[in-house]
């Protein structure tokens, strides 16, 4: 007999019979986990409303022998997420990550994605950056995390790290926005140049518009880089965008054109799929 115990952020839920529910888990210590949660559907259940879908948990499992199901005995709730239960549009996006993250995710591992997807989760509650900021962090850093890693080397203007303003303190800092010049730079670092509003607020001044019709690259999955293209549908504020993303510690809050940043989020989704 075998006695567990995780935190743990539920990814989905299928009824068994009549009264079970077989769980299925991510946590920092026991990774990805499938759960037998007896009775749990019963009206007495008192673990039922521990278990739901956007909460924390902490769990209390038992496996009877090696490599059989981990089965449920107590659960009690860590963290609520009450702001995203308001919101339908972050309820479906929530939904799509929960998905994303159980197909990453093989059997028994999957540790590092839970940090991840507990973070964004925290950030979406808290309402201080948008849903699609939070959006393509999480999916680049999923990305990177699996191993796929974007290659940019074909790239040379965007290559490097980013000289970004310190946001260490806040990640909820204001950029005004995110753009790249469309010529080719002197150097190969095009990083910013931080300014500071009348708010306090960190801002990086404008160089080049965002307009998604002037895109001059399209994305080849096979090499995993945007490629140069006469009728490429993406830009180079969309690379700036993801590369600036995916090197920030946690979600950040850019200002810039709505349409870009839905538009990096679909890429990065696509890019998941094919991963999994």
């Amino acid at each position: 007999m075998k006695y567990l115990e995780d935190q743990v952020l539920i990814l989905s839920r299928i009824n068994y019979g009549e009264n079970d529910r077989i769980l299925t888990a991510l946590g920092p210590k026991l990774g990805k986990i499938k759960v037998m949660a007896k009775g749990i559907r019963k009206s007495t259940s008192k673990l039922a409303g521990n278990v739901e879908l956007l909460s924390l948990a902490k769990l209390n499992l038992v496996q009877s022998r090696e490599g059989g199901m981990v089965r449920l005995t107590g659960a009690k709730t860590v963290e609520h997420y009450p702001e995203i239960v308001k919101d339908a549009d972050g309820m479906m996006m929530v939904y799509e990550w929960l998905k994303t993250v159980d197909k990453i995710s093989p059997d028994g591992e999957g540790q590092e994605y839970f940090e991840l997807l507990h973070t964004s989760l925290n950030a979406l509650n808290e309402q201080k950056i948008s849903a699609e900021n939070i959006h393509i962090w999480l999916y680049i850093q999923l990305i990177n995390a699996s191993g796929y890693t974007l290659n940019w080397d074909n790239l040379p203007d965007l290559r490097g790290a980013f000289s970004a303003p310190d946001l260490s303190e806040s990640p909820k800092t204001d950029i005004s926005s995110l753009s790249v010049p469309t010529g080719t730079p002197q150097s190969d670092n095009i990083g910013f140049e931080s300014t500071q509003n009348n708010s306090g607020n960190q801002e990086i001044p404008h160089t080049a518009g965002t307009d998604l019709t002037d895109g001059v690259l399209d994305f080849d999955f096979a090499s995993h880089q945007f490629v140069p293209s006469a009728s490429g549908i993406y830009s180079q504020a969309m690379v700036k965008l993801i590369k600036f993303h995916g090197e920030a510690e946690m979600p950040k809050q850019v200002v810039c054109d709505q349409a870009l940043q839905i538009a990096s989020g679909k890429l990065l989704s696509e890019i998941i799929k094919r991963i999994v």
